[in-house]
């Protein structure tokens, strides 16, 4: 078999912070493209709460009620 080369991304939003923008390299673009284009629309997906927006190479993220605890989330895939 190849080898493959593994995407990581952790995002981390600390409490009553409202709004975090991350300016992904090539590769986390290409993977957050893939997830959004998999699981939401528009470049905009919600999960857990948190919208996450791509715009270019920047990934903005938005969080609802961010009043009571801190955000970690953990992106994993296999780079094709």
């Amino acid at each position: 078999d190849d080898a493959k080369e593994e995407f990581n991304f952790t995002v981390k939003i600390n409490q009553n912070a409202q709004d975090v923008v991350f300016t992904l390299n090539d590769d986390d673009k290409k993977s957050f493209t893939k997830v959004i284009s998999q699981y939401g629309s528009n470049n905009t997906v919600n999960i857990s709460g948190c919208v996450f927006t791509l715009s270019g190479s920047n990934l903005t993220i938005t969080t609802t009620n961010n009043t009571n605890q801190n955000y970690v989330m953990t992106f994993s895939d296999i780079q094709d």
